[in-house]
């Protein structure tokens, strides 16, 4: 159909020159739980070590952001000899692609774009977070027994936290939860179809006292920790309207996880130099290009809801929906019609259609097919739930018993 060029930007790769990867990490404390300003602060103050390490290197690190990067793509355009780019892109690419045809669009053919992030949605809905809780438990309840309630289950949890954290051992240290370290992992459990199934068996296990899975996720999050500053400038730079920030605090009114979803941002944008691009950069794109908009139902970064509203702006824009895929990998590799689709919309033919079903489950060790697990069962605790394939001996754990604590037999019989 075409030729594929990929294209990264200018700072974000090890490869790149300047790197803008910064030379020191910064950790928080185990010994107690994280709370979000205190974490700004040891952030911010390592963020500002590292923007001096750079412009003392002569590096401006103000002049990294997506107008720069629309620049760098036109420049690569140039050099093809290119008339026009169609532009494949996923999750941040899509906010880059838009921007580039907003700023050229007589260089555009056409767009596909999966996991959709428009102008204004580099700040993420917090109740994004509460309705991917509540849609994870209606998969994973049977129509014989009364749904759980997933939301409910982590707002107990992290007000639990907060009356009394929680010292876990990992692996020879102790790490001690609070809640906000609760609002993180749930949160960054919310990308993907695996990670989504991987918090319902953290769930089971934490209504057995065994808070292990977050306190591995606690210390991962702490321990050293190595920043970009090309990332950050960027994220900083494309902002967010005053529209946004108010849906952002009516959100937060309700979202059980308040805005860990965007934790540290746009508190952390305070250390960092940025070149704010402004309410044009953030308005809707207009356009008659024809565009394939791709979203998976489980997205908890790009949500189906990011590209509905991009999509107002394109009359010829298609909307495909992976109902059961997350971001990224997902909804490029969770159904062979997913590049059916791609390639029936470069070749100008009807998409073979506009709604996908994959199954929903935890993927295998070796990336194998997805399996639901049977309805009423769960992956065994003591196992990584992201290396199990589904099966009637793999799913041990029986959802239906009180509080979950019984588990089923061997030969995958029902629970009783």
């Amino acid at each position: 159909v075409a030729d594929v060029v990929l294209f990264e930007q200018r700072g974000a790769m090890p490869w790149g020159d300047p790197w803008l990867a910064c030379p020191e990490t910064w950790s928080y404390p185990l010994d107690r739980p994280f709370e979000p300003a205190a974490g700004l602060q040891a952030h911010g103050e390592s963020l500002r070590r590292c923007v001096r390490e750079h412009e003392s290197n002569g590096i401006d690190v103000s002049a990294y952001n997506t107008r720069e990067s629309v620049g760098d793509l036109e420049i690569l355009r140039r050099r093809l000899g290119a008339p026009r780019l169609t532009l494949w892109a996923t999750s941040y690419g899509t906010h880059l692609a838009l921007a580039y045809l907003r700023q050229f669009p007589d260089r555009v053919g056409a767009l596909v774009l999966h996991g959709v992030e428009g102008p204004d949605h580099t700040l993420k809905r917090p109740t994004v977070v509460d309705a991917g809780l509540a849609d994870l438990a209606r998969r994973f309840s049977s129509g014989d027994e009364p749904p759980r309630d997933f939301v409910n289950e982590v707002a107990t949890l992290i007000d639990e936290l907060r009356d009394t954290p929680r010292p876990v051992p990992v692996e020879g240290v102790e790490v001690t939860i609070g809640p906000f370290d609760l609002q993180l992992f749930a949160t960054a459990q919310m990308g993907t179809a695996a990670s989504r199934a991987r918090l319902v068996a953290a769930l089971d296990a934490l209504a057995l006292d065994d808070y292990a899975a977050v306190a591995r996720f606690a210390r991962s999050y702490r321990e050293n920790r190595r920043d970009n500053l090309m990332g950050i400038s960027t994220d900083c730079a494309s902002g967010a309207s005053e529209t946004r920030h108010a849906a952002i605090r009516t959100d937060l009114e309700t979202s059980v996880t308040g805005n860990a979803i965007n934790y540290p941002f746009p508190e952390i944008c305070a250390a960092v130099p940025f070149t704010d691009l402004g309410p044009e950069f953030r308005a809707p794109v207009a356009s008659n290009v024809r565009a394939l908009f791709i979203s998976g139902t489980l997205d908890g970064r790009t949500p189906v809801s990011n590209a509905e509203a991009v999509l107002g702006g394109f009359p010829r824009g298609e909307h495909l929906i992976v109902d059961g895929a997350g971001h990224v990998d997902e909804i490029f590799i969770s159904s062979p019609v997913i590049l059916e689709s791609v390639l029936a919309f470069l070749r100008e033919e009807p998409l073979p259609t506009n709604r996908i079903t994959v199954p929903f489950g935890l993927v295998s060790a070796d990336r194998g097919s997805r399996i639901r697990c049977p309805t009423g069962c769960r992956a065994p605790l003591t196992q990584p739930a992201w290396r199990l394939r589904f099966d009637s001996v793999a799913c041990l754990h029986c959802s239906t018993a009180p509080r979950h604590k019984r588990h089923l037999p061997e030969d995958g019989s029902r629970c009783r």
